[in-house]
């Protein structure tokens, strides 16, 4: 696979995507798969406040996550346990929930890859044989 597809530009100032922050970033990682470099920013963006990183801030319970973009919820929620593992500011644990209420909020920006990245693997899997 060609990784050099998969890293941010960051000489192209024609693009409508530039952006001078993750240009320089992606200078820090010039080098490094694009895997690595990907990880790294995440973790980097989350420490940013939402006003620097501009993502959503709105917090959304899993079930609502599933609706909203038409996944499976058991699915949806042990990639979203793998991500409280890993990451602390993207979520919020409610404290003292009441029956059938949920445990955890999640910020919308911070785990919206994790539920497109589901999606597009659901739509990619072959049809159940009947």
């Amino acid at each position: 696979m060609d990784n050099s597809k998969l890293t941010y530009d960051s000489t192209d100032t024609r693009d409508a995507n530039y952006d001078p922050e993750l240009a320089e970033i992606a200078q820090r990682f010039k080098g490094m798969p694009a895997s690595l470099q990907a990880a790294i920013t995440r973790l980097e963006l989350s420490r940013m406040s939402q006003s620097e990183t501009g993502y959503p801030d709105e917090l959304i319970s899993a079930p609502e996550l599933a609706s909203r973009f038409g996944v499976p919820i058991n699915r949806l929620r042990g990639r979203l346990e793998t991500f409280r593992a890993s990451n602390d500011a993207g979520y919020k644990e409610v404290e003292n929930p009441r029956r059938n209420e949920p445990r955890y909020l999640y910020r919308l920006g911070f785990v919206q890859h994790i539920c497109e990245s589901l999606k597009q693997k659901i739509c990619a899997e072959p049809a159940p044989k009947k």
